[in-house]
């Protein structure tokens, strides 16, 4: 079974029945959650209505019930008209038409390269509180590209939320009656397979409700597997703008440079020579001001350090899900995040009971995850962000993206080759060459700067012949005028210099470039410390190995530090305790703790008696057509 998505909860049910199932109504809202007052704005509730013509195209009808927490002018909605579609088995690109658009609000549409954007909302005008926008459109995926069965895999709600979404709901109508034995649901970030599979049986109407909180880029995806022939009468979506579209990648790299150099620019590093990290600062806050947020596994780290000094102990048991976390002492430091993690680790089963003492890691299973989601939003808070990275230059990372695509359009718009087999190898073909003959050039004119300038020029020059040959055997078989194969091979130079300068967006703030030059001295010492330097360190403190393991995982360099200690004696940690002792022992207690105690139970309800079984195909969350994304503005 695929790893749960780390993070967030999950908890889905899905209704094969009538609408009665939902009449229940939804509690967990979070414009009433003290958790998300932070955010501009929240959604309380999404519910989509979808109903499948036998053409393969879908009358959708969407109610947004927003939040606004500040003076906002209304949301900005984003639908995908480019759906890249992965599966188990192959990956694939459907270009999506929107028709018979309509909102109950005033609003401005936009064709962008990837989505449609429809702006909702007065420019004159603000608002505050809740707001309902009603949104209908007819959504055309193109023909099915399987040979030998037809498929609705399409994401309720899409990875490019920028906020917390409540209270998810559907209902999706078929145009006859399912005869495929398994539907999937997906919920998770993007990629993430998390699923549940349930049988049907003649049915031609599902119900989805979702009543917890989706953190912002999770989606909800359903995949159902149909009979070929399902649909009838389906075609291809190919626009004309997809053969004779040009955007010259030399002025959206002009403009990524002068993005950067006005906003992105950091002033210059520099790495102190560190021994210990940062003082005050547990491994969790070195984590986000090393790499500008933190995840699960980062929070994970706090089990050794609050051993270390001294409120907890692990013993280890027989079986690895036996193993125990035992409190010494009461948790009497000032640190927010640290007692969190502390009271989330001895929670009572029932509030009416004292905290626990000792708990095992497979009592945690399924349950700390909703602890590590506390600690994830107050670590990654919008404050936090905003001390260690500029603001501006944070919002205008979105223009270098935006030039990126712009190049990648620009130099490969062939949507006819997505659906031919062959013509799909070709083009693999040609981004093979192109690439190979640009890690030839970095290669040899930046990384090997010994070489002499005539063997500089005679690759490069082999460089362009790779490109130009691969370039026109696109050309012969995709019938691509002269105009447009200079395009391909002029369209990823550029690129791949905006992706370098998108590399170095954003830029920090005087504080954030204090603290990385400190930190990348102290995860330098990890790397390169001498043994004599570290035996004097343990000399020092007996147990420094084990007061920085912590910050050795979260700077990645656990592994390398672990084995600097194979010929320095060190002594047994209070705080741990096995049958066979070895110091990395530890490394495998903490990836197992790691493992178990992030894990997110999924829950599954059907009217239906029938049981749950793998399908044969495979899916994503936000893997399907559709879902998209939005934001306030």
């Amino acid at each position: 079974m695929k790893k749960i998505s780390f993070f967030i909860a999950i908890f889905l049910s899905l209704f094969i029945s009538s609408p009665k199932a939902l009449e229940t109504p939804p509690q967990n809202i979070p414009s009433q959650n003290a958790e998300y007052k932070d955010y501009d704005y929240v959604i309380d509730k999404y519910d989509i209505n979808i109903k499948v013509n036998e053409n393969n195209t879908f009358d959708i009808t969407e109610t947004i019930t927003a939040y606004f927490n500040t003076k906002k002018h209304g949301i900005i909605r984003k639908i995908p008209i480019h759906n890249k579609v992965k599966t188990q088995n192959k990956t694939y690109t459907n270009r999506a038409k929107i028709t018979n658009l309509s909102v109950n609000d005033t609003y401005k549409l936009s064709k962008e390269t990837d989505y449609y954007q429809i702006q909702i909302g007065d420019e004159n005008k603000t608002l505050t509180g809740s707001k309902t926008y009603k949104i209908k459109y007819n959504y055309n995926i193109g023909k099915d590209p399987n040979k030998n069965f037809d498929e609705f895999y399409y994401n309720l709600i899409g990875n490019d939320w920028d906020t917390v979404i409540g209270n998810v709901t559907s209902t999706i109508e078929f145009p006859k009656k399912i005869n495929s034995k398994k539907v999937d649901i997906f919920v998770g970030f993007k990629n993430s397979q998390t699923k549940i599979t349930r049988k049907l049986s003649n049915l031609q109407q599902v119900l989805v409700s979702y009543n917890d909180i989706l953190a912002p880029g999770m989606a909800i995806t359903i995949q159902l597997k149909l009979p070929e022939g399902y649909f009838q009468q389906t075609h291809e979506n190919i626009y004309l703008t997809d053969y004779i579209a040009f955007i010259t990648p030399l002025i959206c790299l002009i403009l990524a440079f002068i993005t950067w150099y006005k906003y992105g620019r950091d002033k210059k590093i520099v790495e102190t020579v560190e021994f210990y990290p940062p003082k005050g600062l547990n491994s969790l806050d070195v984590a986000f001001l090393y790499k500008g947020k933190a995840n699960e596994k980062d929070i994970m780290t706090l089990l050794i350090y609050l051993a270390s000094k001294g409120y907890l102990k692990i013993v280890e048991g027989k079986k690895k899900r036996q193993t125990k976390i035992v409190k010494l002492k009461e948790y009497d430091g000032q640190n927010k995040i640290e007692k969190i993690f502390m009271d989330g680790l001895f929670k009572p089963e029932k509030s009416t009971e004292e905290p626990k003492t000792e708990v095992t890691l497979q009592e945690l299973k399924n349950k700390f995850y909703k602890t590590i989601n506390q600690i994830i939003r107050r670590t990654n808070s919008k404050i936090k962000q905003n001390k260690i990275i500029d603001k501006k230059s944070l919002s205008k990372r979105k223009y270098i993206v935006a030039f990126a695509l712009i190049c990648i359009f620009g130099s490969t718009v062939l949507p006819v080759t997505l659906y031919s087999s062959l013509l799909a190898a070709l083009l693999f073909a040609m981004f093979l060459y192109m690439l190979l003959g640009f890690a030839l050039i970095l290669i040899y004119t930046v990384f090997l700067k010994n070489i002499s300038p005539i063997v500089k020029l005679l690759f490069i020059a082999f460089t362009i012949f790779i490109l130009y040959y691969s370039s026109n055997i696109c050309s012969y078989f995709l019938v691509l005028d002269n105009y447009s194969t200079l395009e391909l091979i002029t369209g990823l130079i550029p690129l791949v210099i905006i992706l370098i300068i998108l590399k170095f967006m954003p830029k920090r703030t005087d504080y954030g470039i204090e603290m990385l030059g400190r930190i990348k001295g102290f995860k330098k010492f990890l790397k390169i410390a001498k043994k004599e330097e570290l035996e004097q360190k343990v000399k020092e403190n007996p147990n420094y190995f084990y007061d920085i393991m912590p910050y050795a995982y979260v700077l990645g360099v656990s592994k390398k530090w672990i084995k600097k200690f194979t010929d320095i004696k060190i002594i047994d940690p209070e705080w741990y305790e096995g049958e066979s002792y070895q110091y990395w022992d530890i490394d495998r207690t903490i990836s197992y703790a790691n493992n178990s105690m992030t894990s997110h139970p999924v829950e599954f309800l059907s009217d239906s008696s029938s049981t749950s079984s793998s399908s044969d195909f495979s899916g994503s969350a936000g893997g399907g057509s559709g879902g998209g994304g939005g934001s306030s503005w």
